[in-house]
């Protein structure tokens, strides 16, 4: 059951339930946070498949034919394809230039407010890339970005989340104020689907707003480097002093 797959190897001095509970946990903090560096945390045709064991995300129908009351054929028909993620030398590369070892710092050092609030909203992030669905995949988008850019805003959100994101990843006066529209514009999108049950009907759209999402958070993990923010308070700041200068 196990040839081809990949271990992860957590050492712990506890008790054997609690060592287990522990090592399973650390093992999921860290694959939420590799799945960052998967094609599906950009592109909402794509799919990973890296979870724990046992946590399938390949959904099945199951059928069976009867002739005479007697069972003739059995069939089962896959939503997905499973896709293994195959990752060699310059892919480790690639994620190292992309923030990897700043991630991997994160999840061991005692950290302060900001990081705590980024590192668990990149978790919360990552399960948009193992859904395939688009509703779902922008849930569970917008729910990590309102856990890490929303303090006491009411009634503004989409305005306050929006110029957040386009003034962290831009210096550009146009560029931002196309990326404010295009976050309120999926704003539009979500609220066709959670209030009157709507499918997407802009997948071009989506697949531009998922790249300036990743590009955002892509931005936060490399301002690790010089650990500029110690709160969001002190982030939020930021923007601000970006915003009026």
């Amino acid at each position: 059951d196990f040839q081809d797959k990949t271990v992860g190897l957590i050492k712990v001095e506890a008790e054997p339930i609690f060592a287990k509970e522990y090592a399973f946990n650390e093992l999921s903090k860290a694959l939420s946070l590799l799945r960052f560096f998967h094609c599906a945390s950009k592109n909402p045709d794509c799919t990973c498949f890296t979870v724990p064991s046992g946590y399938s995300i390949i959904h099945a129908r199951y059928s069976l034919m009867l002739i005479n009351e007697m069972i003739t054929n059995t069939k089962a028909d896959y939503a997905l394809t499973y896709k293994p993620w195959l990752i060699c030398c310059s892919d480790i590369q690639n994620f190292k230039s992309n923030g990897l070892d700043i991630l991997h710092d994160l999840i061991n050092i005692k950290r302060n407010e900001f990081q705590d609030n980024l590192l668990n909203s990149l978790m919360l992030f990552s399960k948009c890339s193992i859904l395939s669905d688009y509703s779902e995949k922008l849930t569970a988008i917008f729910v990590a970005l309102e856990s890490l850019l929303l303090k006491n805003e009411n009634g503004q959100i989409q305005a306050t989340i929006s110029e957040r994101i386009a003034f962290t990843i831009s210096d550009n006066k146009e560029e931002r104020k196309e990326i404010v529209q295009l976050i309120k514009g999926i704003y539009s999108l979500r609220s066709k689907f959670l209030h009157h049950g709507k499918k997407f009907d802009d997948v071009e759209k989506f697949k531009k707003f998922m790249l300036k999402i990743w590009k955002f958070f892509q931005t936060l993990i490399q301002s690790e480097r010089s650990k500029k923010f110690q709160s969001n308070d002190a982030f939020f700041h930021w923007i601000d002093d970006k915003k009026f200068s």
